[in-house]
This record gives structure tokens, C-alpha cells and sequence, in this order.
């Protein structure tokens, strides 16, 4: 009587149930490294956002710190401006004020100017006149040129001619001024000066002739 053989003891569907088991491990394998290679994508695209991320929250500070930069710069400037308009304001009502008096002074002075234009001559005109001497020809050149002298307008003073810082040549100016006035004023006067100066002159020739001949 032959023997019965079992459906598990069949080699054939040992083999077939090892091949279906190798089959599943195969593809269970190749689900795994599947997944495997795309966690490994997933991670690296996940690196490469958080760095893209980190270089963008960078770029941003650095964006942020330059404005705060610019914006303390801007602040600096605009400081800087509203003190030089200050300044420049001050310097305008200044120079306002100064012109003001400035102003001020030049009509003052044309006003002296225009009640001194005739005074001279006709003050000492009466004078003279008071006097019983009228006005002669020296007399009124005297007032002419030097009735405004001590007015402070001469034709042409020391300071013009870069000499108004010697206070000696000044007094000497002004002695000169004097003893010009004075001899323009007076016959005697001018008589007196000259003649001291042909006497000088005079023996100075006669020093030169005695010191040659004799």
C-alpha cells in the first residue's frame, strides 16, 4: 500500500512557498530602501530650505541692521541741518542788524554831511566878518581845503595808505595838519616858517662857501 505523501512535506511546494517568502522579503526590501532614498531626499530638501531659510533671516538682519544705519545717519544729517539753519538764521537777523544800524549810521552821516557843507565858510566868514576883516583869497583856499579837518575829512588819510597803525606818524600827521591849517590861516605864520627855512638854507650856503674858500 503506498504511502501517503502531506501537502506541507511536498518539496515542490516548500520551494514555492520559500520562493513567495524571498519574493515578499525582496519587495519589502526594496519598499524599504524606497523609502529609505526618499526620507534621505525629504531630509536633505529639508536642510537645504532651513539653510535657504537661515541665509534669507541672515540677509534680512543684515538689511535691517544697515537701515537702523542709515536711518541714525539720516537722523545725524537732519541734526546737523536744523543746527546749520539755526545758525544761519542767527547769522541773518545779525547780519540784519547790522544793516540796520548800518543804515542808521549812513543817514546820520549824510545828514552831518549835508548840515556840515556850508558851515565851515559861512562860520568863518561871520566871523571874520565880526571881526571887520572880510574873507581874502588865502582864507577861503585855508577853508577850502582844511575847513573840514577836524570833521575827520581829509582828502586822503593814513589808513588809506596802509600807515594808520603808527600812532607816532599819526601825531606827527596830525601836528603837520595844524601847523598847514595854521599857516594857511595866518600871514605871520607862513612868514615866520619860510623865513626860518631860507635862513636855515642861507647858512648852510655860507657854511659851504666858507668851508670851500676860506
Amino acid at each position: 500500500r503506498p504511502a501517503v505523501l502531506d501537502e506541507d512535506d511536498d518539496p515542490e511546494a516548500l520551494k514555492g512557498q520559500v520562493q513567495e517568502r524571498d519574493r515578499i522579503i525582496e519587495q519589502m526590501r526594496r519598499s524599504a530602501d524606497v523609502r529609505h532614498v526618499a526620507a534621505a531626499q525629504e531630509v536633505s530638501a529639508l536642510k537645504e530650505q532651513l539653510a535657504a531659510l537661515t541665509s534669507a533671516q541672515q540677509e534680512s538682519l543684515a538689511a535691517l541692521a544697515e537701515r537702523g544705519v542709515e536711518l541714525k545717519e539720516e537722523r545725524r544729517r537732519k541734526a546737523d541741518l536744523v543746527t546749520e539753519l539755526e545758525a544761519a538764521k542767527t547769522a541773518q537777523q545779525q547780519a540784519m542788524q547790522q544793516a540796520a544800524k548800518l543804515h542808521q549810521s549812513e543817514a546820520q552821516f549824510a545828514e552831518l554831511q549835508k548840515g556840515a557843507v556850508g558851515a565851515p565858510k559861512n562860520s568863518a566868514a561871520v566871523a571874520l566878518r565880526s571881526r571887520g576883516a572880510p574873507p581874502t583869497a588865502p582864507e577861503a583856499a585855508a577853508l577850502a581845503i582844511f575847513g573840514d579837518l577836524e570833521m575827520g575829512r581829509s582828502g586822503v588819510t593814513l589808513a588809506e595808505i596802509g600807515l594808520g597803525d603808527m600812532p607816532t606818524l599819526s601825531w606827527l600827521d596830525r601836528l603837520l595838519q595844524g601847523l598847514s591849517v595854521l599857516m594857511a590861516w595866518r600871514s605871520d605864520v607862513r612868514i615866520g616858517v619860510f623865513g626860518l627855512w631860507v635862513l636855515c638854507h642861507f647858512v648852510y650856503m655860507v657854511s659851504l662857501v666858507y668851508a670851500r674858500f676860506v
